[in-house]
């Protein structure tokens, strides 16, 4: 498959993050269109680093949690919680950075396919989304959530969090 071809028109700040506004893609096989590939490929890769797997059905939200671990870290993305359960059978997260609120499974059926798929090996869990009641939050963390933020996020805030983590 050729690559994907891309045109960029403007860099957007965000919160101190400097994110490429896409204008373009050209020729993606309807694979990748639904998110599914018989093998799983990073959005970026390096070698022995480890690995975060981003569930966010929000492609703005999905492109800047990429951009703010990409230097560091190999990120998988998933669009849905169905297509975050499917990835777990064929990659082992260090972090799963999920929402709650997902097309498909939600957010909490991540967190329980986490456990059911690593068992005693706890992967950390971090809710990242717009659901902010206490009751939200309370659920978030009894599903197994180390931390539960709501969005707007700080990039540099979840950045020292995740770090502190896989440390």
């Amino acid at each position: 498959m050729e690559p994907l071809a891309v045109d960029t028109e403007e860099v957007v700040p965000v919160d101190g993050w400097e994110i490429e506004a896409i204008e373009e893609v050209e020729e993606v096989e309807e694979s990748e269109a639904l998110g599914v590939a018989s093998s799983p490929v990073p959005e970026v890769a390096h070698a022995g680093a480890k690995v975060i797997v981003v569930v966010e059905d929000d492609a703005d939200m999905r492109g800047l949690l990429v951009a703010v671990f990409e230097d560091l870290y190999t990120v998988y993305v998933a669009k849905s919680g169905t297509e975050a359960i499917e990835l777990f059978g064929r990659v082992t997260p260090s972090l799963v950075i999920s929402d709650v609120g997902l097309p498909g499974a939600d957010g909490y059926a991540v967190a329980e396919a986490l456990k059911k798929r690593f068992g005693s090996r706890h992967v950390p869990l971090i809710f990242l989304t717009a659901h902010g009641t206490s009751q939200d939050v309370i659920r978030g963390i009894n599903a197994g959530a180390r931390h539960y933020l709501t969005k707007p996020i700080s990039p540099p805030d979840l950045r020292a969090r995740v770090d502190k983590i896989l440390r």
